[in-house]
């Protein structure tokens, strides 16, 4: 009889022909030593050992890290609760890095005879003018009527989670201001987006369903972007833009978030729903159909 000891069982019965999780594949025959005879270990402490050294040779590397971080274990190593810390992503040096690139092309114009900026005069100006048009933003964002409290509040400290939603229709509007809001906002901490789909009609389902989803989640996406350089993926790469269709969906996103110090919504219910479990959630007015390029998030932070 096959034994029945835990391992056993969770090996497939040590003769079941692959039964389990770590199961003999058909057609392999297992050495005396627990070693598979096609290489593969068969024993829970060999078998982590053949996983931690297969991660060690990976070289996979999340989009949005920076470019002098490496990949595999070294990434995962950065890892804070399931979320790339914001320090060591892309985002936490673009303003720098742009600005530098700015200046750059302000010398290689002035060496050409071109008329423009200096090239200190180009990096410090988007540098000020970054800085300045995010005060602004913080101004408005921690104002009475959005946070809903007495008086204003202090900004978070910089690299903090935060999430803002979105509607469909506020997204695909193409607003300039409101990728540039996103922009100063994803420049300055880890920020996630949630695109808030309509309610689903009827009882659709299956592959095509689910194709047709992914493509309107992949527009929206683009949308959101513009032409690439107004909100680059390196500040807001794509697995941190989601999709929902239900407060419930939303509250179970932000849930599963390492505590964001506040949530961006135009909904009151979620307020109410997180308020529940402790979550700072401001509000700003609730989007009327976007129209000429327009949307609610852009026109409440940089009105």
């Amino acid at each position: 009889a096959a034994p029945t000891t835990p391992n056993a069982r969770r090996r497939g019965g040590g003769g079941g022909g692959g039964g389990g999780l770590f199961g003999t594949p058909r057609g392999t025959a297992a050495s005396p030593g627990g070693t598979l005879a096609g290489g593969v270990v068969g024993g829970d402490d060999d078998d982590e050992g053949a996983i931690a050294s297969i991660l060690r040779r990976s070289t996979r590397r999340p989009p949005h890290l920076t470019s002098g971080a490496g990949g595999g274990l070294s990434a995962s190593s950065l890892l804070h609760e399931g979320a790339m810390p914001f320090r060591a992503t892309s985002a936490a040096t673009y303003e720098t890095r742009a600005a530098a690139e700015r200046k750059k092309k302000a010398a290689a114009a002035a060496e050409g005879g071109e008329p423009g900026l200096s090239s200190e005069a180009a990096e410090e100006d988007m540098v000020l003018t970054n800085r300045k048009e995010r005060a602004r933003l913080f101004t408005r964002l921690l104002s009475p009527s959005v946070t809903g409290a007495a008086r204003g509040s202090v900004p978070p400290s910089r690299g903090s989670n935060v999430v803002v939603s979105l509607t469909a229709d506020d997204a695909a509007a193409g607003c300039p201001k409101m990728r540039r809001a996103l922009l100063l906002l994803g420049t300055y901490y880890s920020l996630f987006v949630v695109l808030v789909l309509p309610p689903r009609e009827g009882s659709a389902g299956g592959a095509d369903h689910d194709k047709d989803e992914d493509e309107l989640v992949r527009g929206l996406r683009d949308g959101l972007r513009g032409g690439g350089d107004e909100l680059p993926k390196e500040v807001l790469p794509d697995h941190r833009v989601v999709a929902v269709r239900s407060v419930t969906g939303r509250v179970a996103f932000v849930r599963q978030l390492s505590r964001p110090e506040f949530v961006l919504d135009c909904d009151p219910e979620i307020r109410e729903q997180l308020g529940r479990f402790g979550f700072t959630v401001l509000l700003y007015s609730a989007p009327a159909a976007a129209e000429g390029g327009s949307s609610a998030l852009g026109g409440a932070l940089l009105p």
